[in-house]
């Protein structure tokens, strides 16, 4: 079992004024983490196994990037993390000679190193690369891993138009493609930004137009990387010099060495746990105030009938019949707490949030290759991470409080939350019965006083 939640714990951003009803349900499923925080994480829900594709809906990794987008609207870091992993995969499956382009990077390489010296053999001049060249095996195995990964469902946008052979190109090209990127962007700062790092600094560098995916580092550089960036991280003014400085020389993965590993710490123990909280509730607020309601009014009519005997001269056995209004009273009350909803842990459902059954509504949903819409990947969120403008934001909104309550639901396919829910219906089964058996057993306690 994995360290309690108690040990990493940080509540999820909330903005001063949510723009969306969505972002208030926050207040909801901040409840789970008194169920999770004395259960831990199970093994099957941990960071790995979410990443990896292991798990089933609502815990996918898909999942996990709405929980980002919509909730604690922070999904760069998880975006840049799987551009990453994909990033090094494609760099480990290009041909030797020409990965030997891009060494790997040393801090302590001075700045307008080769990194080509890096290698312990001696390489010859590089020729120039042509598509001609290239003997038609390879390119025919280029050819098949663009298209495996240009429909990838978590592609980052600033991937080379062209696939991964846009390195291929020309200097002149490069520097005229990144610039014209830039313009799109539409800032003057970011403009010069890029223009340096992308340009300025790889014409000193000979090799620099020759090695592998330079044009996709220089679009992840100007969208993730450069101060002002449409999806900046949170990197300090030295971790953002290291990492240019390193990218300006090689296009090796280990020049995000710096950055990487504190991305994926802020995924690991702060973002996956409030991810996983938020998971076990499978409820809106609105009908968890409705249960909270219900549950209080069965909870007064059961005390009611345990007092009111005392006061007449009818048998003490007759105050025992408060028991079958509190104990489902009480029990209703302690999962509501949890942000769990009784019915919906007993059928195993949840409710759908509000952008998923509205983008089921939509017309022709654009659907990748497992099968799930696209939305909240990186291209059909636009260059920054924002939502508002979306149409289920306004339709949402309008929706009244009672429909809200009863939105429409779905079945948990994931059996680790399923176990982690129900562990929290037995908490608070054993909770309603301990509180119900220490007001019966005063009620039982207390001698008649008739008045009626």
């Amino acid at each position: 079992m994995a360290p309690s939640f108690l040990s990493y714990y940080r509540q999820p951003r909330e903005n001063p004024e949510p723009s969306t009803s969505a972002l208030r349900e926050t207040r909801g499923h901040q409840r789970a983490a008194t169920t999770t925080a004395i259960w831990g994480i199970h093994d099957a829900l941990s960071f790995d196994m979410i990443i990896n594709s292991y798990t089933c809906p609502p815990c996918t990794v898909r999942d996990f990037m709405n929980y980002l987008l919509y909730i604690e609207r922070a999904a760069e870091n998880l975006q840049f993390f799987l551009w990453y992993k994909d990033y090094a995969r494609r760099f480990s499956l290009i041909p030797e000679n020409q990965r030997e382009l891009s060494g790997a990077w040393d801090e302590k390489t001075p700045l307008g190193t080769d990194t080509r010296l890096n290698k312990p053999k001696t390489l010859r001049s590089p020729p120039c690369i042509d598509v001609v060249s290239i003997n038609e095996g390879t390119t025919q195995d280029l050819s098949q891993q663009t298209t495996a990964h240009a429909y990838s469902p978590f592609s980052t946008p600033p991937r080379s138009a062209h696939g991964d052979k846009g390195w291929i190109s020309s200097p002149a090209t490069i520097c005229n493609d990144s610039k014209n990127e830039v313009e799109e962007l539409g800032s003057e700062d970011a403009k010069a930004k890029v223009d340096i790092t992308t340009c300025d600094i790889t014409d000193g560098l000979k090799h620099s137009e020759t090695q592998p995916f330079r044009m996709e580092i220089s679009r992840i550089v100007s969208t993730y990387i450069v101060d002002g960036a449409p999806r900046q991280l949170n990197l300090t003014s030295e971790e953002r010099k290291t990492v240019l400085h390193a990218l300006s020389a090689t296009t090796h993965p280990s020049a995000f060495a710096k950055i990487i590993e504190d991305v994926e710490w802020n995924l690991r123990h702060q973002a996956h746990p409030n991810f996983v909280r938020w998971s076990l509730v499978n409820s809106n607020r609105h009908r968890l105030a409705l249960a909270r309601i219900g549950s209080a009014i069965i909870v007064a009519i059961g005390l009611i009938a345990g007092i009111l005997p005392i006061f007449t001269v009818a048998n003490r056995s007759y105050r025992l019949f408060s028991a079958i209004l509190l104990l489902p009273g009480f029990l209703i009350w302690f999962t509501t707490a949890q942000g769990v909803c009784l019915l919906f842990v007993v059928l195993n459902r949840r409710h759908l949030h509000p952008w998923e059954f509205f983008e089921c509504d939509s017309e022709s949903p654009p659907v990748n290759k497992i099968g799930e819409t696209n939305k909240a990947t990186d291209a059909e969120m636009g260059a920054a991470n924002s939502y508002e403008e979306e149409p289920w934001v306004r339709k949402y909104k309008r929706r009244p409080f009672f429909r809200k309550a009863f939105d429409p639901e779905t079945r948990i396919e994931d059996p680790a939350l399923l176990r982690v829910q129900n562990l929290a219906l037995l908490r608070a089964f054993f909770l309603a019965v301990s509180v119900t058996a220490v007001l019966v057993t005063i009620f039982i306690s207390v001698p008649p006083t008739p008045m009626i």
